[in-house]
């Protein structure tokens, strides 16, 4: 067995006295105060006045600070022709509605082909390709669409008494949970189609508080951001199911946050662009009383401190600790890679 791998301090370096980010490059200034217009002396002597940062560059600022700990220099790609075809020709023996399906189709395969690029087994990353594609399917059409409507508040009394689903896009996710054992051990598995039964939930609580008070409290838009993250089951995909459970489950509640704030980051630009503020960043905002800017702060800080903790939970063993540091260079290049995100528009 290799020696412990000793996690190197992430946050050192971000992080203040005062729990602030720091400017990327210049430590004396904190992200979440170098919003406003400052002061500073010319070489004649005399007062000048710069001009603010725009909101965007106050976030690429912060985003720029969250990637400079990782390496990503040299990341997986996000496409795969090959794996498509084989996603396509099984969708259609399976009797899939391809027709609707196939956009998600497309993200779920963007998710597995980056951050499962080190998976041999196709028959696993078709199954998570096909679990994305559908979960991502209820989270954009649910509750607009009228048969995700009806079926989506019933979707887990339904599965649980093995009834048929209202219809058959969900009747297909349900089939597709039932076989999460055959690619992953027992313990994996089960965590695997609850936090498919969870996200469900989380979809419907989503939907009903958007207008509630309960979204001013704190606890209550982290507990909403566990419940639609699907990081449980993210984190079940990263290990060989011959990989015993117990090397890595006490790492799961930190690959968790670590999933979640690392995607509430890294979209967090395309998000204030579209105008969405039904995001985690934004909900906690407004449960602070806080701006978002420090907020994303926050995140970035335990995000960060996440990962350490999930490099030294799984540093005694190596198999799992590659298999997660495979993983965050694929879901970096995940969200670096897609268009969706907008990076590119803040030089990243």
């Amino acid at each position: 067995m290799d020696p412990p791998f000793h996690a190197p301090d992430l946050t050192s370096d971000l992080i203040d006295s005062s729990n602030q980010c720091l400017h990327p490059h210049n430590p004396k200034m904190t992200l979440s105060t170098a919003t406003g217009p400052t002061s500073t002396y010319s070489v004649a002597g005399h007062l000048k006045t710069r001009k603010p940062k725009s909101t965007s560059e106050e976030i690429g600022d912060i985003i720029r600070a969250f990637l400079q700990h990782f390496d990503t220099t040299d990341l997986p790609s996000i496409w795969d022709p090959t794996l498509e075809a084989l996603c396509l020709a099984e969708a259609e023996r399976r009797g899939y509605s391809t027709d609707v399906l196939r956009p998600y189709l497309t993200l779920g395969l963007n998710i597995t082909v980056s951050a499962y690029h080190y998976i041999d087994d196709d028959n696993v990353k078709v199954f998570i390709a096909f679990f994305c594609m559908f979960l991502i399917y209820l989270d954009d059409v649910y509750p607009d669409d009228s048969d995700a409507l009806g079926g989506v508040p019933d979707f887990t009394k339904r599965f649980t008494s093995s009834k048929k689903q209202s219809s058959k896009i969900l009747n297909d996710l349900a089939d597709l949970l039932t076989e999460s054992s055959q690619h992953f051990g027992k313990v994996a598995a089960d965590f695997i189609v609850h936090s498919a039964l969870k996200f469900i939930t989380g979809l419907i609580l989503e939907v009903q508080s958007k207008q509630e008070s309960t979204q001013r409290v704190e606890e209550y838009a982290i507990f909403l951001r566990e419940q639609c993250g699907l990081a449980e089951a993210f984190a079940m995909f990263i290990f060989p199911r011959d990989l015993p459970f117990h090397l890595y489950i006490q790492a799961l509640p930190s690959m968790r946050d670590f999933i979640d704030f690392a995607n509430d980051i890294l979209s967090f630009y395309k998000e204030e662009c579209s105008g969405d503020t039904n995001n985690f960043i934004s909900l906690l905002a407004r449960a602070r009383g806080s701006p978002k800017n420090q907020v994303l702060c926050y995140v970035v800080t335990q995000c960060l401190e996440s990962y350490e903790r999930v490099l030294r939970i799984l540093s005694p063993h190596q198999e799992a600790y590659m298999a997660f540091t495979e993983f965050t260079d694929g879901y970096l290049a995940l969200h670096l890679g897609m268009k969706r995100y907008r990076l590119s528009e803040l030089g990243l």
